[in-house]
């Protein structure tokens, strides 16, 4: 229990201080935000891509060190004392807008204390160690061996490791602070999977508040937060809450731009505008510097911005704008593109390494993550089945298949009928932006994740829609109400339904500590593909942090001392496709391979270095349990 209110405890200071770094920053911006959650949300924007800028800068130094995580923290935290008058008017407007927000109609009172049930079941999953695929694979384990090495690195057998590293930094500093331990795993989970999903309601809130009101804003929060998809990355280490919430805040600088362009005679550059194109252009660089397919963004973003100033017949302002949002958008996003620029040939490796290869002798990759979650035929019966399955539920054989849930598909098209957005230009544009992002969407990567830029314009108009709604006591839009409310509950349940069958409660009641807590995982809720935790334990007591170990299923490496090496990637290059056993082991002995672990459950066509010929001949049997083998690798004399 003691670790639980550390990480509590941690977890409020470590946002503070991206608090008080960003108030300090913002000082310095020269804008008027409008509004008091937009001043808030850029404020904390300000401090998160400062300090993820500041420790991947530390780590390239080979200064990523406890002490100096620890520098980092109480700095921020002088900041935020600094900043206290202003962080207790940010407290005050924060409980009026609540109240404000708060309706007497009963079905919107629900909707938010539905928002507030999610947020506690988002916190009481957090405070149990990470379990979530993609965290436990790549998104904790980087920042572990960043940790480990003290500084920048790029593991070849991890493939996120040549990804844009904002979100992992945040990541690493919570390690840096607890440790690479459970603890320290589940602190940076509560940081960039809970802490971030607040600032992700947060951004859409500010984007709501511009143009609709308190009442719509906080319904827009509601919509956005009670999504199942935004359950499933509030309760990992994943780089999406953040990566969303920078997009976010760089749509409301884009449309604040649009607005200020609008006004006849145009305004002047020292009035304002490009300012805003500034703005626009640094989140969103942060934005890619946190997950890679904010190109998507830049390139909509950036097209949206030339054709309109083509369409206005500005030609000077159009050049003006373009480099402005260009310029500021490549120096916020530089750092890990530069890196891969210098290292692998390729900005963007290992995405287009096959187009990089062969135009400027780019760094080869078994995986280009194009085409990767692709699901549905390239159609317009494949799109729309998409957009439905991604609101209803997907089949079993979509196994990214967390949801946006229902209520899109039922606010948006009831305030289309009655007629809710007629002369709303801005909720016009929100719907427009979003249709074109869902094709690009579609065509890249078709889980719902990957829509959240979408889905943040899509909850801001179904904010205002449920808005007004609620403004009529007729039955047939109270039943709408009631509809939306039970779709809200619903999703709920489907996340209480996860939080129940992984056992994360447990830790939060006492139940499991969080080492019980991985080992009651691994060995009853699991699936066999995964090491039971005798495994786990044998590969921790018998190996060292510089063993490498081929696995065909290279699950919970985070949990695992020794490296684990994925067949289907190896360092780089694929060995589950390898069938000459001299050629396999010359692999193995190049790359420092010594290990192999077999899986007992795997039959069917098997890879070379776990059919039983191959480890006969070249494995010496070192443990045997329910579910793995572990040998050693013999290499023949003389190799």
């Amino acid at each position: 229990m003691i670790d639980l209110l550390v990480n509590l405890l941690l977890t409020g200071l470590m946002l503070l201080a991206i608090y008080g770094t960003g108030r300090t920053l913002r000082r310095s911006v020269p804008l008027t935000f409008g509004s008091r959650s937009a001043d808030l949300a850029y404020s904390l924007a300000f401090g998160l891509g400062a300090l993820a800028t500041l420790l991947f800068g530390l780590s390239l130094a080979g200064l990523l060190r406890p002490v100096a995580g620890w520098l980092v923290l109480i700095g921020g935290l002088l900041l935020a004392g600094w900043q206290l008058p202003a962080l207790l008017d940010d407290l005050r407007g924060a409980g009026e807008a609540l109240r404000e927000a708060f309706p007497a109609s009963w079905p919107l009172r629900a909707a938010l204390l539905l928002a507030l049930a999610f947020a506690l079941m988002n916190l009481i999953a957090d405070l149990a160690p990470p379990v979530e695929g993609d965290t436990v694979h790549q998104y904790l384990l980087l920042p572990r061996y960043w940790v480990e090495a003290g500084r920048y690195v790029q593991p070849p057998n991890i493939w996120a490791a040549t990804l844009p590293g904002n979100m992992m930094m945040i990541s690493a500093w919570a390690l840096l602070l607890r440790g690479a331990s459970p603890a320290g795993y589940s602190l940076a989970t509560l940081v960039t999977g809970f802490g971030m999903s607040l600032f992700l309601a947060l951004s859409v809130y500010a984007l709501a508040r511009r143009y609709f009101g308190r009442g719509p804003a906080a319904l827009a929060a509601v919509v956005i937060y009670t999504m199942p998809d935004a359950g499933y990355l509030a309760q990992s280490a994943k780089v999406d809450m953040g990566w969303a919430f920078f997009e976010a805040l760089a749509l409301l600088a884009v449309f604040r731009w649009m607005d200020l362009t609008r006004e006849e005679p145009p305004p002047d550059a020292a009035s304002g505008p490009d300012k805003w194109l500034i703005l626009a252009g640094v989140c969103l660089g942060w934005a890619a510097g946190s997950k890679n397919q904010a190109l998507i963004s830049i390139a909509l973003l950036g097209l949206w911005i030339v054709l309109r100033q083509a369409m206005r017949g500005d030609w000077r302002g159009l050049v003006r704008a373009a480099f402005t949002f260009g310029l500021a958008t490549a120096v916020a996003a530089a750092p890990y593109y530069l890196y891969n620029a210098l290292t692998y040939h390729n900005p963007f490796y290992p995405v287009f390494a096959g187009l990089f290869q062969r135009w400027f002798g780019g760094t080869p990759s078994p995986r280009s993550e194009l085409g990767t979650e692709v699901f549905y035929p390239w159609t317009v019966g494949g799109y729309l089945t998409n957009l439905w399955n991604a609101s209803l539920g997907h089949a079993p054989g979509f196994y990214l298949g967390f949801i946006a849930g229902p209520v899109f598909l039922i606010v948006i098209p009831v305030g289309l009928l009655l007629g809710f957005l007629r002369g709303e230009r801005v909720a016009w544009r929100m719907l427009g932006y979003a249709f074109a992002f869902s094709i690009v969407w579609f065509l890249v990567k078709q889980a719902a994740r990957h829509f959240l830029p979408g889905l943040i314009l899509l909850a801001a108009v179904s904010g205002l829609i449920l808005w007004r709604l609620a403004r009529f006591e007729d039955w047939p839009r109270r039943t709408i109400l009631s509809v939306v409310v039970l779709s809200l509950g619903w999703n709920l349940i489907s996340e209480l339904g996860v939080l129940y069958w992984n056992g994360a409660y447990r830790v939060a009641l006492g139940l499991d500590t969080q080492a019980s807590y991985l080992q009651r995982w691994h060995d009853v809720v699991i699936i066999p593909e995964f090491p039971d935790w005798e495994t786990i334990t044998v590969l921790n007591e018998r190996l060292g942090p510089s063993d490498r170990v081929l696995a065909e299923h290279a699950t919970s490496p985070l949990y695992i001392e020794p490296q684990l090496v994925s067949g289907s990637w190896g360092d780089r290059q694929r060995l589950d496709t390898i069938t000459d056993p001299a050629a396999l082991l010359t692999y193995l002995r190049e790359h420092g391979i010594g290990y192999i672990l077999d899986y007992v459950s795997d039959t069917a066509d098997p890879p070379l270095y776990t059919q039983a010929a191959f480890l006969s001949e070249y494995g010496e049997l070192l443990y045997e349990g329910s579910r793995t083998r572990l040998y050693r690798v013999v290499f023949p004399e003389g190799e």
